[in-house]
């Protein structure tokens, strides 16, 4: 018989703001967050009103950074995480009328471009082994993008691309990639379109598959993140 196993990230870069990203990142883990802790909390505490939603976001997300380790660069994170969602949740009916001022389609690209580069900021801490790492880091960032942004400019090589920079270029295509297949997905079932497709459809698209993996692949022993929470 088939194994069906539920899902456990649903596009969650797609998400307009932190508070959707986190119904759609690591399901099963936000789901038992919120059934044992978070909805108890601010159940507990709701003759406080908002600040009840804000209490019970503040304090799941500071165990769930605790939860990944007893360390302050996941606290940090954890921290980040439910202070901008408790943001968000202050804000929502100022940032409901801001959006009638502006079409769809810009709202939705702020708040996927916003979601994402604040994810990925509280990300840094959440890989870092100290804190005092973080600096180093920014640092590291904002001085090297400057520095690379200088020598284009001084040297006229927008059309010349470095070969150092073709790794980012192959990254950039394959999300590309992997975006449009979650998109069409999402949009067209198309696993199942393919499941039905006949054998030789199916087998050319196993051995293309097989050819990028062996181009693009990484082969050597990495530890997967999450094997040691």
């Amino acid at each position: 018989s088939d194994l069906n196993l539920s899902q456990n990230f649903d596009r969650p870069f797609s998400a307009k703001s932190t508070t959707e990203l986190w119904r759609k990142w690591h399901i099963s883990l936000s789901t038992w967050f919120s059934d044992y802790l978070y909805n108890p909390i601010a159940l507990n505490k709701r003759d406080w009103g908002i600040w009840s939603v804000v209490y019970a976001s503040l304090i799941t997300f500071l165990l769930l950074g605790i939860w990944h380790g007893a360390s302050w660069n996941f606290i940090a994170f954890g921290c980040l995480q439910g202070i901008i969602l408790s943001l968000e949740i202050l804000t929502k009916k100022l940032r409901k009328k801001l959006r009638k001022k502006f079409p769809t389609f810009i709202n939705d690209t702020v708040g996927i471009l916003f979601t994402f580069v604040f994810f990925s900021f509280a990300l840094i801490f959440f890989k870092v082994n100290k804190l005092s790492s973080i600096w180093i880091i920014f640092r590291e960032i904002f001085g090297g993008l400057h520095n690379d942004i200088s020598y284009i400019i001084s040297n006229h090589r927008f059309l010349n691309i470095n070969i150092e920079l073709a790794p980012y270029y192959n990254c950039f295509i394959l999300i590309i990639i992997v975006e449009v297949l979650q998109y069409l997905q999402y949009k067209k079932q198309i696993i199942s379109i393919f499941e039905k497709s006949p054998i030789y459809i199916r087998w050319s698209i196993y051995y293309i598959t097989l050819i990028l993996i062996i181009l693009w692949g990484v082969f050597e022993k990495r530890i997967f993140i999450y094997s040691q929470f």
